[in-house]
């Protein structure tokens, strides 16, 4: 009984090591929450899913300048302990701007994400 214990807590620490330990890069959706026409105001949403460790840095921006009024979610997690997080902002898109989610995960370096606007 005692050695059944002392390997159900082995296999936990193990277990809850590995998890935590794991590095996975964030998935990254850039959308707007109406379809998109030039000249009508919209929410530029940049949504971070599936990352691991939880430390993410979000910002929203047009040619390359950074909204200040941008909104966060709560970092939220799944049951794989994965996590998600959502920011938006709202704005109105004009032809020629390029509007892009920066996103850093896990004080790596910032990868851009552009907004497609050409649907």
């Amino acid at each position: 009984m005692k050695s059944a214990l002392i390997l159900y807590i082995g296999v936990l620490a193990l277990t809850i090591g590995v998890v935590l330990g794991e590095v996975k890069p964030p998935r990254v959706y850039v959308y707007t929450r109406y379809p998109m026409k030039f000249g009508e105001p919209n929410e530029l949403i940049c949504h971070c899913t599936d990352f691991h460790p939880p430390r993410i840095d979000i910002k929203l921006k047009h040619d390359r300048i950074e909204y200040e009024n941008c909104q966060k979610t709560d970092m939220t997690f799944k049951e794989d302990w994965a996590y998600y997080q959502t920011a938006s902002v709202p704005f109105t898109p004009k032809e020629g701007v390029k509007y892009s989610c920066d996103v850093s995960h896990n004080e790596g370096p910032m990868k851009s994400y552009v907004l497609d606007t050409s649907m």
